[in-house]
């Protein structure tokens, strides 16, 4: 998601205006075309650049990007302690991505049902790399949380599209198994 704002230019306010605080929780919910498209577990693993299983250690305010402060968005900093890494990342170091977000007003928003990352979250996350070398979620299928608050895949319904159809989604011990396979193939 963030690499469609990213691309138009992600900042810092110049203006010197502060910028509003991180709400708790989004309020609004948007809809934008994905970056990638998978029907396929195997095809995300395989096509992101970065996949970990890790638990959510901190949430922050991240960058913004817009051309004026009215129009400004907000992106979140996710740091991830990582507990397995099927690929791109040291297991060792933290991992920090961005997930969209929020708006100049102060509103949090969520793009095509990834939902928000939460301190103590644990899961399997599937990242891309900005040009600027920044990691995001790959899609909005880019997560699926074992441990938290709202267990299992982040997108649109599951069970309809998306890589998660006909995965056993009840079954964190599965699905993880899945990863780690289609992992080992790439």
């Amino acid at each position: 998601m963030a690499l469609l704002v990213t691309a138009c230019g992600a900042t810092t306010p110049e203006s010197g205006s502060a910028p509003p605080a991180m709400p708790d929780h989004p309020e609004r919910s948007a809809e934008a075309k994905e970056r990638h498209s998978f029907t396929t577990l195997d095809a995300m693993v395989t096509t992101s650049p970065v996949v970990v299983r890790g638990t959510v250690v901190k949430v922050a305010p991240g960058r913004s990007a817009g051309e004026s402060d009215a129009d400004r968005i907000y992106f979140r900093n996710v740091t991830l302690q990582p507990d397995e890494v099927v690929k791109g990342v040291a297991a060792s170091e933290p991992v920090t991505f961005e997930e969209e977000g929020y708006e100049a007003d102060g509103t949090g928003y969520v793009v095509n049902g990834l939902r928000w990352s939460n301190v103590g979250d644990q899961g399997w996350y599937f990242l891309d790399r900005g040009e600027d070398g920044v990691l995001f979620p790959i899609s909005s299928y880019g997560k699926f949380v074992l441990r938290g608050d709202m267990r299992g895949p982040t997108g649109h319904d599951p069970a309809h599209e998306g890589p998660w159809i006909g995965q056993p989604i009840g079954r964190p011990d599965t699905v993880s198994a899945h990863v780690r396979q289609s992992g080992a193939r790439k």
